[in-house]
């Protein structure tokens, strides 16, 4: 598979050429054109309800099942564009075999169709408010190895940690992070009421190295909603 990350200047897209055989998933909403050659079918990610090390993650499925397109190249190569209804940034993230990363759902724009891809609830330690379930996050897990595409509002930001240290990042700006990371939601500023009566939680997340956490650097709309 080959790609080339397109940023005019605010709306990005990416074109992919998948040789005869290979596979992509990806999200229905963001394809624009695609290759005669191309064969269309639709897939689910598989919720997961193992619990993980942070004791949050995994309790119990995701609400709403992931789908996504599988797209496949036949006898001849096909060439396939995807576009971002976001002003910012396209990112490539390859990930090692084995390799674990934890992907916000709704950065996700496209990953190779070797890789493992499940969905998961990191549900938040926050109090309940007005007798409303507490926040939660909706996450891919992916296992690799392969590329993943991520699209975000702003420049994409990735940060190593190393051991013990850590960093708050606020949910509105987060993108993902990779398995060895220790995530607590543990911190939640205020409570703003947006349009339609709709109330949201600024939340944030402390990560605890070592490991690597990628964010967005202009904040996404909303927050958590309670």
């Amino acid at each position: 598979m080959r790609f080339t990350i397109d940023s005019p200047s605010r709306f990005p897209a990416l074109e992919l050429t998948l040789d005869p055989g290979e596979e992509l998933l990806v999200d229905p909403a963001s394809i624009v054109t695609m290759s005669p050659s191309t064969e269309f079918s639709v897939a689910r990610a598989r919720p997961v309800m193992a619990g993980r090390w942070w004791g949050s993650l995994g309790d119990k499925p995701a609400a709403d099942p992931f789908h996504t397109a599988l797209l496949r190249a036949e006898a001849a190569a096909a060439q396939v564009r995807l576009a971002s209804p976001r002003q910012g940034t396209i990112a490539a993230l390859v990930l090692k075999p084995a390799e674990e990363y934890f992907l916000v759902q709704s950065h996700f724009l496209a990953c190779a169709a070797g890789l493992s891809l499940s969905h998961q609830v990191l549900k938040s330690s926050l109090p309940a408010v007005r007798n409303k379930q507490p926040p939660s996050l909706s996450l891919l897990q992916l296992a690799g190895p392969g590329e993943v595409f991520v699209d975000c509002q702003g420049e994409y930001q990735q940060q190593e940690l190393g051991e013990d240290e850590s960093l708050w990042v606020s949910v509105r700006c987060l993108i993902g992070f990779d398995g060895n990371l220790q995530i607590d939601w543990g911190r939640s500023l205020r409570e703003v009421r947006q349009p339609i009566s709709r109330r949201y939680q600024e939340a944030f997340l402390r990560a605890i190295g070592p490991g690597r956490i990628a964010y967005q650097t202009r904040p996404g709309r909303g927050g958590v909603a309670i």
